[in-house]
């Protein structure tokens, strides 16, 4: 049976609908929900600048050390260098708790929240050569992050003498910072032409920068830290985008989860082995060696997705 609406009602849209009184609009849960993913990464990202802190304090090898900027910063001019920044990140974490409690649900209530938990991974056997052809950017990407994130500001200080902690935290910002820009710029341009660029850059920009380590030019390895960061943001994107392209959305999940999986390998494991070698061979054997692996994950990531365009051309 219908009722016809009361004279004078007015019919809901969706918006109001999906938005109940007391939550955020939908314009506004988007820009809180990105915030809370910047505020993530910012607080993953914020004891960079502090490696070399602790590590003079409590006489922590290199070994032991994995918003850098914004840390930085607090670290160089602020009061209580090594407690500030986690207050900071505290406060906005509660606050961030608050939004998301404001944030209208989209999607339906279903039982099984707690299976839903467990970590579900799989490769559809139909799409397997294509992921098997990301594998190398991926890891080559990932592997550099690490690098920078654990080892950036240590070799700022102890190769280049930039013991301003500011300096430590800008490392990692012109690598992150240029991948967020390219990532940005690059996002209606096809994936396929994204790969070669990315791994072109990748190489090409972890190789100036190994030339400026070399020659202890600051200005060229930071030139080739933004060079390498656009190959950085340029494979973060067509990495994953390929993925959820080739996918069926039921597949999407899993398929992501196991590439989230070989791209954390790779941020971390090389990293701490990093840290393992600099406290046997030295920081500057280490970089060398760590930025020739990255180079060749490079080169061998373009001519995977050369090889895998060949095989799509020809079927």
């Amino acid at each position: 049976m219908t009722v016809a609406a009361p004279v004078g009602a007015t019919l809901q849209t969706s918006e109001e609908v999906g938005s109940p009184r007391g939550r955020l609009s939908p314009a506004t849960a988007f820009v809180a929900i990105t915030a809370v993913f910047m505020l993530f990464a910012a607080a993953a990202s914020a004891p960079t600048p502090l490696y070399v802190v602790y590590q003079k304090e409590w006489g922590f090898t290199a070994t032991t050390l994995l918003g850098a900027l914004g840390c930085g910063a607090l670290v160089q001019f602020a009061p209580a260098p090594t407690q500030l920044v986690f207050a900071v990140l505290l406060v906005a974490t509660v606050l961030a708790s608050l939004v998301v409690a404001l944030i209208p649900e989209t999607s339906a209530r279903r039982p099984g929240a707690l299976a839903s938990l467990r970590p579900q991974l799989s490769v559809p056997r139909h799409i397997r050569p294509d992921v098997y052809a990301l594998v190398p950017i991926i890891v080559a990407s990932w592997a550099l992050g690490g690098l920078y994130l654990s080892l950036g500001p240590s070799v700022a200080a102890g190769l280049f003498g930039l013991r301003n902690h500011l300096i430590g935290g800008l490392v990692v910002t012109l690598l992150a910072g240029a991948g967020a820009v390219t990532a940005f710029l690059l996002r209606a341009w096809p994936t396929s032409r994204v790969l070669g660029i990315s791994a072109v850059m990748l190489s090409a920009g972890t190789a100036l920068s190994l030339a400026g380590v070399q020659s202890q030019t600051v200005v060229l390895a930071g030139a080739g830290t933004i060079i390498a960061g656009i190959g950085f943001g340029g494979s973060a994107l067509a990495s994953f985008g390929t993925l959820a392209r080739l996918a069926a959305p039921s597949e999407r999940s899993e398929l992501l989860a196991v590439a989230l999986v070989i791209a954390y390998l790779a941020f971390s494991l090389p990293a701490v082995a990093a840290g393992f070698a600099t406290t046997s061979v030295g920081l500057h054997v280490t970089t060398v060696v760590y930025s020739i692996g990255v180079v060749a994950l490079g080169v061998i990531a373009l001519a995977a997705q050369r090889r895998r365009a060949a095989r799509l051309k020809e079927g």
